[in-house]
């Protein structure tokens, strides 16, 4: 049977067993066959799918790679993973347009890789460290006008808001994203746009910059050895803080389950991840090593000392300029940015338990949602988890980052990883079953082809993240158990859940392309969309 007339099949056999919608004409009210609702329409998806990548990592964790990398090595190691993360969205596209279900790409895994890599990647991405990362990095934004106050303030209060925010209805929830989405995209733009006034001369020093810094201390820094070896190693420990500060294609398939028209939303949002990796992050780490020179005192000094993680390289840019009020406006931002991310990131965590919890792999009582469709007790697990902030009350705020940053950058990389090895199961699968690729709602040119491509090369950057310290004279014990933990973190449970449980690794011909297929038909077949119609509709259209 062709895959079109199979799909078409099971959803006519349950679009007569299923009640009309809660409230007709809006989709948005619409209750999945999972409990939880379809509330995020295009421009959520849009906009968030940029707030819930630019955030710490680039604001503040560009530093300590600036510095040990050089302008040069810092643009050239960004560049490189926005390439292999290029395949991984269009790989997670593919699957997540499909079947947009709860769990998302961990679901995925369970269905088309093997049900213990699912638990294993489920566990490890929910508590992945990411909202405690925002949340001490926080502090020490705060701390840039208020050096004074315990960090634990901070870090209580930014939890208790993105829990009241994360406990909304989901609908409710994308606006506010939404919003701060916007104060985000224009933080972007304004230092774009600052950047390259201030370079061609712009500036209250009147001094045209250009590529100053590149000449003098130089366009690469080198890192452990001189010499060519030194430069290649700095690049290569690039790949970490990149990991950590761009993002995206999970988000994406995160937000699949609650979106309106996901076969439609969900191939736009990949389509354009291209753009926003140029222009939000290849463009921004290019004007930050024009502005800031690797060995900048303050910056050295920050980092020397786990103290300052505010000084971020946007703001130190402004300082070195003598601007008044605007490294103030920008640090306010900057939080702004950093808060919303932070929501963001719960928002994932406690979703990707709800669906572990779905399909049988944790505990039943985080399947359970509130009237308006929230996981409340997966957000309470995953807010207790984020708590890790506090750490930051008696140990530097940078250098509390730093492990997190480890931590965490080593867990998506296991992520994008296991997306890929999804793909080119669910390609085999496809094939297996006789299904035609032409009726899949994304079909992308990169897949599965790049996937191999970006498989090799994202396991030897995880595989050797932490190689500075089997460098002799620079071995540290907290170095190496934020490199790998969660690289044993992730085979233990795999092991232990395949020992306890048996789980078959899954056959193409076995695999499972029908659950939670007829509800998206359903839900697609309410929509009754209509194409956008005059120049201006077009123009919102394409920016939402």
């Amino acid at each position: 049977m062709e895959a079109k007339d199979m799909f078409d099949q099971k959803t006519a056999e349950v679009v007569g067993e299923q009640p009309a919608s809660p409230r007709v004409g809006d989709v948005s009210a619409e209750l999945s066959e999972y409990g939880i609702h379809r509330g995020l329409k295009s421009h959520h998806i849009q906009l968030m799918a940029i707030s819930g990548v630019i955030g710490t990592g680039l604001f503040v964790g560009t530093s300590g790679v600036l510095n040990s990398a050089g302008p040069a090595g810092l643009l050239i190691g960004y560049s490189l993973w926005c390439v292999l993360l290029l395949f991984v969205a269009h790989a997670m596209g593919e699957i997540s347009a499909l079947l947009p279900v709860p769990g998302s790409f961990v679901s995925h895994i369970g269905r088309f890789v093997d049900e213990s890599a699912s638990v294993a990647m489920g566990w490890v991405y929910a508590y992945r460290i990411f909202v405690a990362a925002d949340c001490t990095a926080l502090t020490g934004l705060w701390a840039y006008w208020f050096p004074d106050i315990n960090p634990g303030v901070w870090v209580a209060s930014t939890l208790s808001v993105v829990f009241a925010l994360n406990c909304l209805a989901v609908k409710y929830f994308g606006e506010v994203e939404f919003c701060a989405s916007i104060l985000k995209v224009l933080l972007i733009f304004g230092f774009l746009l600052f950047a390259l006034i201030v370079v061609c001369g712009g500036n209250p020093h009147h001094e045209r910059i250009g590529f100053k810094y590149w000449v003098n201390p130089g366009a690469f820094n080198e890192q452990y050895i001189e010499g060519g070896g030194g430069r290649f190693l700095a690049i290569w420990g690039v790949f970490n803080t990149a990991a950590f500060a761009i993002g995206g294609p999970d988000f994406i398939a995160n937000c699949a389950p609650e979106a309106v028209n996901p076969r439609r939303n969900i191939p736009k949002a990949v389509k354009r991840v291209i753009y926003r990796l140029i222009f939000f992050f290849i463009l921004s780490v290019f004007f930050v090593g024009l502005l800031v020179p690797y060995n900048d005192p303050t910056m050295v000094s920050a980092l020397a000392t786990g103290n300052g993680v505010a000084k971020s390289p946007f703001i130190i840019a402004m300082n070195k300029l003598d601007i008044p009020f605007l490294p103030d406006l920008c640090n306010a931002v900057i939080i702004t940015s950093a808060w919303s991310c932070t929501n963001c990131l719960l928002f994932q965590a406690s979703r990707t338990v709800f669906g572990l919890a779905k399909h049988g792999r944790a505990p039943a009582i985080f399947a359970k949602t509130t009237k308006s469709g929230v996981p409340l007790p997966a957000l309470i697990l995953s807010i207790a988890v984020s708590s890790l902030a506090f750490l930051t009350c008696n140990t530097a705020s940078a250098v509390v980052l730093n492990w997190f940053i480890n931590l965490g950058s080593t867990a998506i990389m296991i992520a994008y990883l296991m997306m890929l090895v999804s793909n080119i199961r669910f390609h085999h699968g496809l094939k297996a079953q006789g299904i035609d690729l032409s009726t899949l709602p994304f079909k992308s040119r990169l897949t599965p082809w790049g996937n191999y491509f970006a498989l090799f090369w994202i396991g030897i950057i995880l595989l050797t993240n932490g190689y500075g310290v089997f460098i002799k004279g620079h071995w540290k014990f907290v170095d190496f158990f934020t490199a790998y933990f969660t690289i044993v973190f992730f085979v233990v449970i795999y092991l232990g859940w395949k020992i306890v449980k048996r789980t078959p690794f899954i056959k193409a011909k076995d695999m499972d392309f029908q659950t939670g297929l007829a509800e998206v038909e359903l839900h697609e077949s309410r929509l009754n969309y209509k194409p956008p119609a005059g120049k201006y509709d077009k123009a919102m259209d394409w920016l939402f």
